[in-house]
């Protein structure tokens, strides 16, 4: 995965919480939580190609 894709994604999911917590949907610590899981399961999938 090109660090690029990575950065966007990683921005995408940071204003994704920041939303959530403007809109009380979650409290900061949770939203956070989410963000980063969501970045670390993204990141740890095999992403290479099958044969």
């Amino acid at each position: 995965m090109a660090k690029e894709w990575l950065l966007q994604l990683l921005w995408s999911l940071l204003y994704t919480a920041w939303e959530m917590v403007q809109e009380k949907k979650a409290p900061k610590h949770d939203a956070l939580g989410l963000c980063l899981r969501s970045l670390e399961k993204i990141i740890a999938v095999d992403w290479s190609p099958t044969k």
